[in-house]
């Protein structure tokens, strides 16, 4: 009888791929799943047991839009279950910087990039492609340090989106998963451009990962239409906080989408409140007040300042549009906006997506000795730093809140959300990805272990607290999380290519 490295033992095993639930025992050696089977058989040998009687083990968490990118989110994000990282929506260009500086640092989950087409577009827009590879290498970072500049929020030029599609081609060629369309950010966009870009991704058979131009269903009905005449895979992110005030009629379209048999794909977070750059076209006080949006529901994140007037926002848009914001899309405290955020986020086969934030500074004193947050490598993580809690507790949060407590779903649809579903999204393009979000023998040994009752995801935007009730976690077949405590020294996370 062959040794395995590691079994587990004596847990719930769930695995959404196959239908598998029941208390089992699964083996992993090197980078894979090698056993899995119920109690009753010979015992196979292992040279370390670990007792999961009384835990839940599933295939480890898929974040298919997360921009916390950086060795602190990535350890955060650990212990909310999560084994693959991904920066989809935005994506990164140059997409070398990003992943030779995560190599370089070493990353403990598995990590990837889509080619960002509005980085590339402020490249070309602003005249900056010789200077792309000084730009912050964590992508949020990089495009929020642009936000004074203009000229890309306009209408690109014929001579222009040719430059533009050329520099995304190269960023895809790099190893980019798929194209991210942060379109809501660029509403200048004309169609030619879009058109333009979808029919790269056609080309490529890569899908793009877009944040709609607007919310609500005219932003949708734009994708899916690009869709259907293109045939290109499209993927809305976070349809909960883009569609808050067109629920029903944005759900119906969605599900015609399906039914029609579009490659049309969506996610949501489980949070009532959204977080963003201050600058964002959408938060213009002249949209806003056009739209009957109040700004005293947008909070600064580093202050805590709630925004008393479309008049501030003015200000502080123009002191820093890079400034990092809370948005109350669902007021949570609100009985009816809690319902339809569990309305929301409950979407027929939508996927959970984090849009993790990366940590900052509260106050400068917490910054001693870092010239940027993003070379944080002290664990646990120093006080003095916030960040929106969807970065510490997104799937966590969906399985206490509407497995657990709501039972507006089953553990093993939550499951599912988080990781099955985001593998089935992503295997279409690339077939890596058929490994992940199963236990199945054969398949790649990332996944979790967690005590369902006591699993509390972390909800406080004033600290970062890292999820509790995560008890074991394994990436690639290397232990991360042990016993509820993360090794700091493990980083076996490697990039993820197209």
């Amino acid at each position: 009888m062959s040794t395995h490295d590691v079994l587990l033992t004596g847990g719930r095993v769930i695995d959404p791929a196959t239908g598998f639930d029941a208390v089992a025992d699964l083996a992993i050696t090197g980078g894979e799943i090698t056993y899995l089977a119920a109690p009753g058989k010979e015992t196979p040998e292992a040279e370390t047991v670990v007792d999961a009687t009384g835990k839940i083990l599933a295939p480890g968490f898929i974040d298919l839009h997360a921009h916390g990118q950086n060795l602190t989110g990535h350890r955060l994000q650990a212990f909310d279950g999560v084994t693959t990282t991904l920066e989809l929506e935005s994506g990164a260009a140059p997409i070398r910087s990003a992943l030779n500086w995560s190599a370089e640092q070493g990353r403990p989950l598995h990590y990837g990039f889509s080619a960002g087409w509005l980085h590339s577009r402020i490249l070309v827009m602003e005249e900056l492609e010789d200077k792309a590879d000084a730009l912050d290498p964590l992508p949020l970072d990089s495009w929020a340090s642009l936000q004074h500049l203009q000229s890309w929020r306009g209408e690109a030029t014929p001579e222009q989106i040719g430059r533009i599609v050329e520099l995304t081609a190269k960023q895809l060629d790099a190893g980019g998963l798929g194209i991210g369309m942060l379109l809501g950010y660029a509403p200048g966009t004309c169609a030619a451009e879009l058109q333009a870009i979808a029919e790269l991704a056609v080309q490529r058979d890569v899908p793009l990962f877009v944040h709609a131009r607007r919310g609500g269903p005219e932003g949708l009905e734009e994708l899916l239409e690009l869709s259907r005449s293109t045939g290109v895979q499209v993927h809305l992110c976070h349809f909960g906080s883009t569609n808050s005030g067109s629920l029903a009629e944005s759900t119906q379209l969605v599900l015609d989408a399906y039914a029609e048999g579009l490659p049309f794909t969506t996610e949501s977070y489980p949070f009532g409140m959204s977080s963003t750059v201050i600058g964002a076209a959408f938060l213009d006080p002249e949209v806003m007040k056009q739209t009957g949006r109040d700004p005293r529901r947008i909070i600064v994140l580093e202050t805590g300042e709630e925004i008393a007037s479309y008049e501030r926002l003015a200000e502080l848009r123009a002191e820093d549009p890079g400034t990092l914001i809370l948005g109350r899309t669902y007021d949570e405290r609100i009985p009816e906006d809690r319902a339809a955020l569990q309305q929301a986020v409950t979407l027929k086969d939508a996927a959970f997506a984090s849009d993790s934030m990366p940590v900052k500074p509260a106050s400068s004193g917490c910054m001693a000795g870092l010239e940027n947050p993003t070379d944080i490598d002290e664990w646990p993580l120093p006080e003095g730093f916030v960040v929106h809690p969807r970065a510490t507790g997104c799937f966590t949060r969906a399985i206490s809140w509407l497995a657990r407590d709501a039972q507006a779903l089953s553990l093993s649809e939550v499951i599912a959300r988080s990781s099955t579903i985001p593998a089935r999204i992503m295997s279409r393009a690339f077939p890596e990805f058929k490994r992940k979000g199963t236990l199945q023998p054969g398949s790649d040994a990332d996944l979790v272990v967690f005590d369902l009752e006591s699993l509390t995801p972390n909800e406080d935007f004033t600290r970062v607290e890292p999820t509790t009730g995560v008890d074991q976690l394994w990436v690639g077949g290397v232990q991360v999380i042990e016993d509820g405590q993360l090794k700091p020294e493990a980083k076996p996370g490697r990039a993820l290519l197209g």
